[in-house]
């Protein structure tokens, strides 16, 4: 039970820091937008952009991610990882948009969920280049050159081909594209799942109807730890862009009231719903949570052009510091496995162009198709 409290806890943490999230404004179905203290004219920046997103059939992008991690324990200590990439993307963007509903409008499309996630994945067709750097010392550890690893991918009916030249020796036989295919392993999951006891775990439409999820999710709830502003606006490619900044303060957000009323509510409505109760919870479990979880930061900043209402440019940036001395006043035997120092970093930024232009890609020709759930299905039992 207690796994399920921490899930939800780690999606409600992301959906805090997305700008146009949450609850408040809405464009004509549409998901709800957060819009905090934002003015009306602002505020509908934001709606006309989720409504124009949703509408585009295609995009190329260009995209950085920097993860940073710096710890006291000598099997980590200081680890850098770069990967940039560029290509372009199509796919059912309002399909997409679909999953993002507040909880219970997604509870009434549930039973809908598992076909509308495959006809996603099967509308997904695009091209990307990748390179993944590792520090000097790291990469040659781990056989990556030191200018980086390239990586060549395709994707084509949500079936990911990559280009396996640059991962082995030249002197490797064997094709070099290999194919994953998402949509088919989505649906072997389906099919080992099927007559599964659902014992474990309550019906999830249950779950996200209920009155306790949704005061959990609402962001309202928390706008006072979620700050939504507007920056100055800036040109880009010739076009004025609306800047808005996203700051959550998880400090206040966790050691709030508000929050852990509704965490301990959504705990108890679970645990009820699994004929279980709060009393196997440790004593201090929210203390514990907090002095680990509070240690979190996150931004997110979003260019929204004023002509197309287009997301032209999107930056996130999450931090975590390990504030062990807090954990160990409230749980001293979990701070003992803990490192006495440890920050990580993360910075993605993405930027998209050529909005709805076609994106044409075959299969590599000669690849070789994996779906490693039906491998799993075929095995033979153990004995057999």
């Amino acid at each position: 039970m207690f796994r399920k409290g921490i899930l939800v806890l780690a999606v409600l943490v992301l959906g805090l820091g997305l700008p146009g999230t949450g609850v408040g404004a809405q464009g004509e179905g549409q998901p709800p937008v957060f819009c905090g203290g934002l003015s009306e004219a602002d505020c509908a920046i934001l709606v006309r952009a989720q409504s124009a997103m949703a509408e585009i059939s295609s995009a190329a992008f260009d995209a950085r991610l920097e993860l940073n991690v710096s710890s006291s324990e000598p099997e980590v200590g200081q680890m850098a990882l770069t990967i940039t990439g560029n290509g372009a993307m199509a796919g059912n963007m309002a399909l997409m948009a679909t999953f993002q509903q507040a909880g219970a409008d997604m509870a009434s499309l549930m039973s809908q969920a598992p076909k509308m996630l495959i006809d996603l994945l099967r509308s997904v067709n695009g091209r990307a280049n990748l390179l993944i750097t590792l520090p000097e010392a790291l990469a040659a550890g781990s056989g990556i050159p030191a200018e980086g690893l390239p990586l060549e991918l395709v994707v084509v009916g949500g079936v990911v081909y990559v280009n396996t030249s640059a991962l082995m020796p030249a002197e490797a036989e064997g094709p070099a594209w290999i194919g994953l295919d998402l949509p088919g392993m989505y649906e072997s999951m389906l099919a080992m799942a099927e007559g599964t006891s659902p014992a474990e775990m309550p019906n999830l439409e249950d779950i996200l109807s209920s009155e306790a999820f949704q005061a959990l999710v609402n962001v309202e709830n928390y706008a006072d730890v979620v700050r939504v502003t507007r920056l100055a606006d800036a040109e880009v490619g010739g076009q004025s862009m609306a800047v808005f900044h996203t700051v959550v303060d998880y400090q206040a957000l966790f050691t709030g009231e508000a929050f852990q009323k509704a965490f301990m509510d959504y705990m108890a409505a679970v645990a009820e719903m699994q004929g279980e109760s709060l009393e196997a919870m440790p004593e201090n479990f929210m203390e514990v949570m907090v002095a680990v979880m509070s240690g979190m930061s996150l931004q997110a900043t979003e260019w929204i052009g004023l002509t197309d209402y287009y997301i032209h440019r999107s930056e996130l940036t999450f931090g975590y510091v390990l504030n062990r001395e807090a954990i160990q006043q409230v749980e001293p035997k979990a701070a003992e496995d803990m490192p006495r120092e440890l920050s990580v970093s993360l910075l993605m930024t993405l930027e998209l162009s050529d909005f709805n232009e076609p994106v044409e890609v075959t299969a590599p020709e000669g690849a070789q198709v994996f779906n490693p759930m039906m491998a799993m299905a075929n095995m033979p039992e153990a004995g057999n």
